[in-house]
Order: C-alpha cells, then sequence, then structure tokens
C-alpha cells in the first residue's frame, strides 16, 4: 500500500468515480477512447524517457525536438511527399535530434540537462528560422489518418501505436539483458563500467531512441491538429492578443 502506483491507483479510481457522477457520458465508451488522444503523443514520449532517467539523464529538449521534426513534416509536404515518407523523416530527424543530444552528453562528458538545455534552445531556434511567424497546413491526403483514425472506428489508431511500443519498452526494461544493464549503471555507473557495461554506448542508443519516440510523437501530433508551426511564432501570436485586449 504504500508503493507511488498505489497510490496512483487510489487516485485514478477516485477521478473517475468524481467524473463519472458529476457527468453520465463520462464512461461512455466512445468518449472514454477519444480522452485518450489528449496525452497519447506525451505518454509515447514518457515510454522513452523512461530508460534515460533510470540511467540518471533527463532531457529537456523533447517538446522542441517535436517541433523541429513537425517542421520538416511540414516542409516535406509541401514538396510532394507522402505519408509513408513524411513518417519515416519525422522519426529520423528525432532520431538524429536524439543522437546529437547523446554525442555530446557521452563523449564530452557534460550533463545531460546542461545539453539537453542548450539544444532545446537550438532545436526550437532551427523551426523558427525556418518558419518564421508562417505555418505550414497542406498535408497529402490520408495523412490525417495516423491521428484522426480509428481501429473499428472505435480505438484511435495513436492509443494502438502506444500500446504496441508500452509492450516493447516494457519487455526491454524488465525482461533482457539491456534493461540490466540499464538499472545497473543507473545505481551505480562507476561499478557498471568496471563490471564490463558499455555505459556510454548505453546513453547515447537511449538518447537517440528517445530522439526517435519524440518524432512519432511529432508526426501523430502533426497529423491529428493538421499544422505545423514554431513555438516561438504561437508565443508572440498570444502576447499579442494579450496586448489587444488591454
Amino acid at each position: 500500500m504504500k508503493r507511488w502506483e498505489t497510490v496512483l491507483v487510489i487516485l485514478l479510481i477516485a477521478v473517475c468515480t468524481i467524473n463519472s457522477i458529476a457527468s453520465p457520458y463520462f464512461l461512455d465508451i466512445h468518449n472514454l477512447f477519444d480522452s485518450t488522444q489528449a496525452f497519447t503523443e506525451k505518454a509515447i514520449v514518457a515510454l522513452s524517457m523512461t530508460p534515460v532517467i533510470i540511467g540518471r539523464d533527463i532531457d529537456l529538449s523533447v517538446a522542441a525536438i517535436i517541433v523541429l521534426c513537425s517542421t520538416l513534416v511540414g516542409w516535406l509536404a509541401t514538396l510532394g511527399v507522402g505519408t509513408a515518407g513524411l513518417l519515416g523523416a519525422g522519426v529520423l530527424a528525432g532520431a538524429a535530434a536524439g543522437a546529437f543530444n547523446g554525442a555530446i552528453i557521452t563523449r564530452f562528458r557534460i550533463q545531460a540537462i546542461v545539453v539537453t538545455i542548450g539544444t532545446m534552445s537550438l532545436f526550437r531556434g532551427i523551426s523558427y528560422a525556418i518558419l518564421g511567424d508562417a505555418a505550414y497546413t497542406s498535408y497529402p491526403d490520408g495523412f490525417e489518418v495516423l491521428g484522426q483514425g480509428a481501429l473499428w472506428g472505435l480505438v484511435p489508431y495513436e492509443l494502438v501505436v502506444f500500446a504496441a511500443l508500452a509492450i516493447a519498452f516494457t519487455a526491454v526494461v524488465h525482461r533482457t539483458v539491456i534493461g540490466r544493464r540499464l538499472f545497473a549503471y543507473g545505481n551505480n555507473p562507476d561499478a557498471a563500467r568496471y563490471s564490463g557495461i558499455a555505459v556510454d554506448a548505453h546513453r547515447f542508443w537511449f538518447f537517440t531512441i528517445n530522439g526517435a519516440m519524440c518524432g512519432v510523437a511529432s508526426v501523430l501530433l502533426t497529423s491529428r491538429i493538421g499544422v505545423s508551426r514554431s513555438p516561438s511564432a504561437m508565443a508572440k501570436r498570444g502576447t499579442a492578443r494579450m496586448s489587444a485586449w488591454r
């Protein structure tokens, strides 16, 4: 009963109970599946962030990687690239950004929090340099199905992707040698190195995978909302609206 997982289950039950009393539509199966689209992209990033955190690292650039991948996807769409090509490009761009983080962290032995704060600004800056205050809104036919489509007209494809990735990450972390090595160097990196574990290589690949999952989340998010826009442009528009209101 003292485990944090138990507390989360209790809170989940409490939230569902209160909401079901407040609204008779809350437990409707369509409503429950539709509500998953509000968190699926973030949940995918949380999956890949888990091994990074277990290994005593952190990646603060994930949102910026998502923006950068979305910008690339929008630009390629204007060149006539199809849905499959956009999905592949988004994942590869995310993996490249993650590998960039991992290479700097492991090669120069700089703390992950310092590196990813810097690359967060770098990736967002690249997106803003390309887009400015503009936005990409034109995508090929069928692209919207990735983020808006549903299996059997009920289960969102995003949720299916998340479920498959959750099973894969659970198996890797808890049922493989890679997972045991992850927990070993997460508990004591020096002892893990003396035991023959290639700590830096594992850290590099986990950052790369984290970036790739950001790419997946970016493609799904872009497909769902139908627009690619830099966060700086959105912030400027929000500030302008507040000034006009005042």
